[in-house]
């Protein structure tokens, strides 16, 4: 150890010092930590106390609740800010022992909260009580005016709707109070010296019900009156019903003449039916209906005794009725016997004496409907035999008259047919000469005599035709032979004609290929044509004009 020997203290004094700020550094964080720990479970504390009530507000006040809500929001926001602000002064580490934060002021504005919502909701109990008193009074008028409806309609049925229209009106001005209460209510300004008075509409219903029962008890005694109205009316139609069937049954000849009398009854009985039924279904009186029934019972009785003497004056007619009807049989049986005779023994006149066995149904037609005009009109007597045995006599007449036409039609037809054999032998003639004096020219003319023949036979048809038709007798023959022969006479001649001039004039069929034939025009032709010059150059060069017919 020398005077040089040195002790290094300022290292240490460094180290020492530094020792000394790193402690208290620790120090600081600790308190900073420490302090942090405490003041984040005050907070921790207000949010509990926040959440319980809000859970009491949403519990304990539902009336109110919403109106908290913005408040306990703001105090969620505070409590926010407050943490918001610890955490960073510990994240500075700048908390000491004696930092602190303001929960005091939350905590009490959250229980004010808290007892304002209480408050708040127990006066919304008290306002909704006193609500729910006066809709008491209205639903206790709505039963009032519901009772009242029913009793309307169930004691007086038929009356109940004329008094519908007061008992809604009733209603709709209960209904307007009670609106202008909820108004009211809605409002705020509802309390307990509100006045809700029904006095009026209970003094209406119990009037309504009063007259809604005399109503009813004046309808009941009306449907008794119109009850007896009915049984009156049916009185007289169940007579009117056993007359009718009386005359219809015992007076069966000439109930039909008493048909519009029973239907003027029963169209008196349904106008009477008809307005006792208006008046119902239009709530009239039956005290102002009157009915004379009696009127119609005398009537009644009237036409059951003219019945019962027309019925036997009508006996006495039907016996003379029944022989003129028998004979009037008789003669229809006899002219339709003498009709079928004719058709046997002259068949082909029939038509022809059909018109006069017309005009004898006619006269039988017209005697019948004679006879029954005056079996109607009562006037029926014995005269009508003479005219019957007229009948009788004309168609005796028919047979004879159909034996005449019969031999007309014989004789005419036998006329025609000679006058048919003559033409026949002209058509003969006259095909023959063809044949035989115009050999070149004939073929030319077999069409016009076939045609010439289907008019023959065609004239022989209609006439026979006529004659099975009766037609002959009508002056209906058929058409005039005379055309026929002049066509025959004229054909005859051409062919002469044709003939000559072929004689004359005759091309030979040997040199026929060697013959040049030409119009007048210069038009070369393979034969001479019929009706025109026909040129013509033989062989041997020498030319002619030749006309053809």
């Amino acid at each position: 150890l020398t005077a040089d020997y040195t002790v290094d203290t300022e290292s240490l004094k460094a180290e020492l010092q530094q020792l000394a700020t790193e402690a208290q550094q620790a120090q600081q964080a600790f308190v900073n930590d420490k302090v942090y720990t405490a003041l984040s479970t005050e907070i921790d504390a207000v949010e509990t106390l926040l959440a319980e009530a809000e859970k009491v507000i949403a519990t304990e006040c539902p009336d109110v609740a919403e109106n908290y809500a913005s408040s306990l929001e703001r105090l969620k926001q505070q409590v926010a800010e407050l943490r918001n602000d610890l955490d960073a002064r510990h994240a500075a580490g700048t908390l000491t022992a004696e930092s602190t934060v303001d929960t005091k002021s939350l905590k009490t504005e959250i229980d004010a909260t808290v007892a304002e919502a209480k408050a708040a909701q127990q006066a919304t109990k008290d306002y909704q009580a006193l609500y729910a008193a006066f809709e008491k009074q209205v639903d206790l008028m709505r039963s009032e005016i519901d009772e009242t409806e029913s009793a309307v309609s169930e004691e007086c049925p038929n009356v109940a709707e004329n008094f519908a229209t007061r008992l809604a009106d009733v209603r709709t001005r209960v209904n307007v109070k009670a609106e202008a209460l909820k108004e009211a209510y809605d409002n705020g300004t509802l309390t307990a010296d509100y006045v809700l008075d029904f006095t009026s509409e209970q003094k209406e219903l119990k009037l309504i019900l009063s007259e809604a029962r005399k109503a009813q008890q004046a309808y009941d005694d009306n449907q008794k009156a119109f009850a007896e109205l009915n049984a009156t009316i049916a009185a007289v139609r169940s007579k009117y019903e056993d007359t009718k069937a009386y005359v219809e049954g015992k007076c069966t000849h000439v109930a039909a003449d008493y048909a519009a009398r029973f239907e003027a009854v029963a169209d008196a009985l349904d106008a009477m039916q008809q307005t006792v039924d208006d008046a119902m279904a239009q709530g009239g009186q039956a005290a102002d209906i009157s009915l004379d029934v009696k009127t119609l019972s005398n009537e009644l009785d009237t036409i059951r005794e003219e019945a019962m003497n027309a019925e036997k004056l009508y006996q006495e007619k039907a016996a003379l009725l029944a022989d003129y009807t028998q004979e009037i049989a008789a003669l229809t049986e006899d002219l339709n016997a003498t009709t079928l005779q004719i058709a046997d023994l002259y068949p082909y006149i029939q038509d022809i004496v059909a018109e006069d066995v017309e005009n004898v149904q006619r006269e039988i037609d017209a005697l019948k409907d004679e006879i029954t005009l005056a079996y109607e009109q009562d006037r029926l007597s014995s005269k009508y035999w003479s005219d019957l045995a007229l009948v009788k006599l004309h168609i005796e007449e028919l047979l004879k008259k159909a034996e005449a036409y019969n031999a007309e039609n014989e004789m005419a037809h036998e006329n025609l047919l000679v006058q048919l054999e003559e033409v026949k032998q002209v058509y003969e003639t006259t095909r023959k000469a063809i044949e035989t004096e115009c050999p070149d020219v004939a073929a030319n003319y077999s069409e016009a005599l076939e045609d010439i023949l289907k008019q023959i036979e065609e004239w022989e048809n209609n006439l026979e035709r006529a004659y099975c038709s009766g037609e002959l007798l009508k002056g209906e023959y058929p058409e005039s032979l005379q055309p026929i022969v002049d066509a025959l006479n004229a054909l005859l001649e051409e062919a002469r004609n044709a003939q000559i001039a072929v004689g004359i004039h005759h091309v030979t069929t040997d040199n026929a290929l060697d013959t040049d034939v030409f119009s007048t025009n210069g038009a070369r032709y393979t034969a001479p044509r019929k009706g025109q010059v026909n040129i013509i150059r033989k062989p041997d060069g020498t030319v002619s004009k030749v006309f053809v017919k």
